[in-house]
């Protein structure tokens, strides 16, 4: 019988593909694009903005100023709007990134970083293991104090393996076709072999496929017939234990009280005879008899 498999797979991502992308300063600079919500293309500072001053403005983040008067305002069709999303690139790509607008006073506006996914590397690594470990599993049950048995029945048995087989080697083609059974008497042949030899073992002739592990349903059957055998055998024995203790637990329940006391002292005045004559002997000697 084939085993399951169950497919690990590990990732391993490099810690700088996130980066906090930060403004340096640079005055002037004349590379740099900014592309707003809803627009398709880039504005280039240079043909728009003129160059574009990077001012650190501190807890609020940076602010970008145009060289053109008014040059974030509506005369150019687009307003940055405080809360929308930037993004910035450039030939340098030092303040690449995308930026949120805070404020904006049409020359000037105000943003702050936002996080960027940038390049980054990552390896996976995959593995393939067994999770199922039942084929062979020896499986033991005990039955007493001083017992136990194996229950001899695996799914790795090659009477289900031979009868499986023969079954796959018969279902194989379609009547009529040239794969069909009735065209290829060796595969029916090797199922006939294969269907004997993993019920009774009564296959005769050579293997058609080599040597072939011994093992059939009729051992198999008389395996579990012992094991039943011997869970029967103990399973009576603790019955007949169980209805001996439970016997002997209502005589204790169920004793007649004055039968009991007049039991007990008839006990206790034997034993005291018992002692008196003990001690009558020991004090007994050669020389009292002499007296």
């Amino acid at each position: 019988m084939t085993s399951a498999t169950a497919t690990t797979v590990q990732f391993q991502i490099n810690p700088d593909a996130l980066r906090t992308s930060q403004f340096v300063p640079q005055s002037g600079r004349t590379d740099v694009a900014i592309t707003f919500p809803g627009q398709s293309k880039d504005f280039d500072s240079t043909a728009v903005y003129g160059s574009l001053t990077f001012t650190p403005t501190g807890t609020f983040g940076e602010t970008i100023t145009a060289a053109t008067a008014n040059a974030f305002s509506d005369a150019n069709g687009v307003t940055p709007k405080p809360g929308e999303l930037i993004t910035l690139k450039s030939g340098t790509g030092v303040n690449d990134g995308v930026y949120e607008v805070v404020s904006n006073n049409g020359t000037s506006i105000v943003v702050k970083s936002k996080t960027v996914w940038t390049d980054s590397s990552s390896t996976a690594s995959v593995s393939s293991t067994s999770w199922y470990k039942g084929d062979t599993s020896t499986l033991q049950q005990r039955i007493d104090s001083d017992t136990s048995v194996d229950i001899a029945l695996y799914a790795a048995d090659p009477a289900f393996e031979k009868a499986f087989r023969a079954m796959g080697l018969i279902a194989q083609g379609a009547v009529g076709t040239a794969g069909g059974l009735e065209n290829n008497q060796d595969r029916l042949n090797a199922a006939r072999f294969l269907i004997y030899d993993a019920t009774d073992g009564s296959a005769v002739g050579p293997a058609p496929y080599g040597t072939e592990e011994r093992g059939n349903m009729e051992s198999l059957q008389s395996k579990v017939g012992v094991t039943q055998a011997v869970i029967k055998d103990r399973n009576d024995k603790h019955q007949q234990f169980i209805a001996l203790f439970q016997a002997r637990s209502d005589d204790i329940e169920n004793v007649d009280m004055t039968e009991a006391i007049a039991t007990l002292l008839d006990d206790q005045r034997a034993m005291e005879a018992s002692y008196q004559t003990l001690s009558t002997v020991r004090s007994l000697s050669l020389l009292n008899y002499l007296k």
